[in-house]
């Protein structure tokens, strides 16, 4: 009687997330928000600590908007990121509003409240965009250009810039259309063919209020560009920028001025987007989305499984009973720091489980190339 009214049910399932669309990059996706999260807090921190021991220091620009607060809030509490170097940490911001820091508009005054004032980063290496003033793009980018000098030549660039999407396609502040697109054309005065870094975004193709933003030859020179896309209303440019990319779209491709997302291709860098399900434009089959694992043989743990491991309430053995949580994740992060970090230092990088990872390139490993090239450094 007991097996009519609780049929068996396996003690393992696993959810499997969508398949990866083509979208230029790698691409990472999860079946939830705090999933992806997790992936992007992970890469951050191993990118963060493989650059402060090949450089000394770790360039990190972040965008404002509503998406990825979550993610600053989880790098102060979650105790997995408490090892970030935020004292060899220089903070930039990828883009702000032309409105006051006490403005609930400013992108600076969001990402200050959360990791500036709580991270223990020293606040000389806090950078915010001075973006009232009338020079805020030329005063900017000279900040920028001074803080990375002291890099070796190629070297010189960010090491993480996280990015976001509209619904419209625009990154940053660079909009459909936009003055600030065709910065790479401009340069910073008649005596200097140095392309803009950093420029003003007007007009009528901006959405108000006027904005500051790093532009395209800046972007593409950065050692790692996440872009983090989540919910549903993000699927239909997702599809877009698919089609794009795969060629599908070939009766009128867009262009980087039409869909800006397009122009952010890094010249010896590496392009990483986060995805969760709501957003993403492939959808698993029914069949691929819930199925059975197979049982873990005895005396052994379960190992690492595909997806997000669901447990099923159910009494098992002690002999093939799963080892503790605790057990597991030490085992397998630490293979997982070995694979991942220049150097094996025993307590170089806290316990993080291994689903969190990406499939992680080193930050040593990539190219050099300085900020506003479009050719690589051989040396």
């Amino acid at each position: 009687m007991a097996d009519d009214v609780h049929p068996a049910i396996e003690p393992y399932q696993v959810i499997q997330p969508p398949k990866p669309p083509a979208l230029g990059g790698s691409v990472v996706v999860r079946n939830s928000v705090d999933e992806i999260l997790d992936a992007v807090a992970a890469d951050l921190l191993i990118q963060a600590v493989n650059c402060v021991r090949a450089f000394g220091d770790f360039h990190l620009a972040l965008s404002g908007g509503s998406t990825p607060l979550p993610l600053y809030q989880r790098l102060m509490i979650d105790p997995r990121y408490r090892e970030l170097p935020w004292s060899r940490t220089h903070l930039w911001i990828v883009d702000e509003r032309r409105v006051p820091f006490d403005d609930a508009k400013s992108n600076f005054r969001a990402i200050d409240e959360i990791i500036g004032q709580h991270s223990g980063i020293p606040r000389e290496q806090v950078h915010p965009m001075l973006a009232m003033s009338p020079t805020a793009d030329a005063d900017y980018e000279r900040a920028l250009r001074q803080a990375l000098f002291f890099r070796e030549k190629g070297q010189d660039r960010l090491d993480f810039v996280l990015l976001g999407m509209g619904n419209d396609g625009h990154t940053a502040s660079l909009f459909p259309h936009s003055p600030a697109l065709q910065a790479g054309h401009e340069t910073l005065a008649h005596d200097d063919a140095r392309p803009r870094l950093v420029r003003i975004n007007d007009g009528p193709a901006v959405t108000p209020p006027d904005r500051v933003t790093m532009t395209f030859p800046l972007l593409n020179a950065a050692r790692f560009i996440a872009v983090l896309v989540t919910g549903a209303g993000k699927k239909p440019m997702l599809s877009r920028i698919a089609a794009a990319r795969t060629g599908k779209d070939a009766a009128t491709p867009p262009t980087a001025t039409d869909l800006p997302i397009l122009g952010i291709k890094p010249v010896a860098g590496e392009l990483r987007w986060y995805l969760d399900a709501d957003a993403c434009p492939t959808p698993a089959s029914p069949q691929a989305q819930r199925q059975p694992a197979p049982r873990p043989p005895a005396n052994r743990g379960t190992g690492l499984l595909p997806g997000v491991l669901s447990c099923a309430r159910r009494t098992q053995p002690a002999a093939s009973r799963p080892p503790p949580a605790a057990s597991r994740s030490r085992s397998s992060a630490s293979v997982t720091r070995r694979a991942c970090s220049p150097s094996s230092g025993r307590n170089s990088t806290p316990l993080i489980h291994p689903r969190c990872f990406a499939h992680h390139t080193s930050a040593i490993t990539t190219p050099a190339v300085s900020i506003g090239t479009t050719t690589t450094h051989n040396g």
